[in-house]
């Protein structure tokens, strides 16, 4: 509202005859300072109006008379209601902020019947809070501009409902968040596509890991199948070497359920299943499901542990299958550093406390370069051209599923060395347990 507009409407006050000179002045003083919030609002880009609401006022309480108590029950069986209310409320006077807000030429775009128009869903609420005399609503909505932009607003209106004519108004103020709404739902579209962006990673992480994982049981099973057709093939078939063959393909059939089963565990069930593992006992059936690669590497392990073990609270399929492979990462890796040294890979295990053992395996290979030690453990990292590079990673996130650690480093006499730390079984509490 404008220094002018406002001076004129308190000249033309009919304030009668026996009004005061001091009457007039503060008068003429509140528009001023209203005037002057008017500016603030115009400048923070805060739309600003006020409207007229003695005809809907009065209609309103023509339905107070009329026995109306609930206004909505009343509305219910007549749609136009709402918007029948709303053509009886004028505007009277906008800021500058609104008419820019609203995409207006000026303040006569606005000023007349009211443009304010809520969507449907808001429209019979206000009526009932004005109905109800509430002095204050305050909400979130739409508007549609002069320029056929639709708008969202935070709103605020403060009714007045005092007995003079001249104050039967609604102050109404809006601030426009078109904008951060957008960028919200801009927001909310990215989030959603990096959601499934996720997923599908996580899917592919998956297979991979479960292919990573069964190849080599899968590739074991159909050699030794091959080479149990072989023996009992020949002329004179050798059942005792057949049988060896057929031990191994039920070994390895039942390590690729377990793999299976534990995949299941974590995925469906978010769980791990552990139990006591005998670590020594497990590197050795290891050495022995490996029987094939250490004589393609021309390779041994030597197994370094005291006479008494200390059982880890693991599950055993998943465990045989880290160790297994960090001793075929260390078979590869002294096979790609061309020494001319018998490759030696060494198991050691050890108790480090009375909670935790640890299961250290090395290789004597050319180490683990400096560019490589950060990411070794990472998703789909490989250095092998025909590598997956989920090895590690299910190493690690094996390991740490148990409440362990598995680290790796250069050992100081050539080769690289990874740590496997775990916590020892306690059998007091032997039941299945969730990580």
């Amino acid at each position: 509202m404008s220094q002018d507009t406002l001076n004129v409407e308190a000249n033309s006050l009919e304030l009668g005859a026996d009004a005061t000179t001091a009457t007039r002045a503060e008068l003429i003083t509140q528009n001023r300072k209203l005037s002057r919030y008017q500016s603030i609002f115009d400048h923070i880009n805060l739309g600003f109006f006020e409207q007229d609401l003695s005809e809907l006022r009065a209609y309103l309480a023509r339905l107070r008379h009329d026995g109306v108590v609930d206004i909505r029950a009343y509305a219910s069986d007549k749609p136009s209601f709402p918007d029948d209310c709303l053509n009886m409320i004028r505007t009277v006077d906008v800021n500058d902020a609104c008419v820019r807000l609203m995409g207006a030429n000026s303040k006569n775009d606005l000023i007349g019947p009211t443009r304010f128009r809520p969507p449907h869903s808001y429209r019979l609420g206000a009526i009932a809070a004005l109905f109800e005399g509430q002095q204050m609503i305050t909400g979130k909505t739409t508007l549609e501009g002069i320029d056929g932009r639709e708008l969202v607003v935070l709103f605020t209106a403060i009714l007045d409902w005092e007995d003079r004519v001249d104050r039967d108004r609604l102050i109404f103020s809006i601030i426009d968040i078109t904008d951060q709404e957008r960028t919200n739902e801009r927001l909310l579209k990215t989030q959603e596509a990096l959601a499934k962006a996720n997923r599908v990673a996580t899917i592919g992480a998956l297979s991979a890991s479960i292919a990573h994982e069964l190849n080599q049981p899968l590739g074991a099973l159909l050699m030794d199948a091959q080479t149990t057709q072989r023996w009992l093939g020949v002329e004179q078939p050798n059942i005792a070497k057949a049988s060896e063959a057929l031990d191994r393909v039920v070994s390895n059939a039942r390590r690729a359920a377990d793999i299976v089963r534990s995949v299941r565990d974590r995925v469906v069930n978010n769980r791990a299943r552990t139990s006591s593992v005998d670590p020594v006992r497990l590197v050795r059936e290891t050495a022995t499901l490996l029987e094939r690669e250490l004589a393609r590497y021309n390779a041994r392990i030597k197994v370094e542990a005291p006479d008494i073990a200390p059982p880890v609270d693991a599950d055993p399929g998943e465990l045989q299958q880290v160790i297994l492979n960090l001793i075929v990462n260390g078979l590869q890796s002294m096979a790609a550093g061309g020494r001319s040294v018998v490759p030696v890979i060494d198991v050691q295990i050890t108790q480090l406390n009375d909670d935790m053992a640890r299961i250290s395996v090395r290789d004597r290979g050319p180490g683990i370069a400096k560019d490589q030690a950060g990411s070794l453990f990472d998703p789909f990292y490989t250095t092998k051209p025909d590598g997956m590079g989920m090895g590690l990673a299910i190493c690690r996130s094996t390991i740490e599923s148990y409440g362990g650690e598995i680290e790796a480093f250069n050992h100081p006499e050539g080769g690289a060395i990874f740590q496997v730390t775990l916590p020892i079984f306690d059998s007091s509490n032997n039941t299945l347990n969730s990580h």
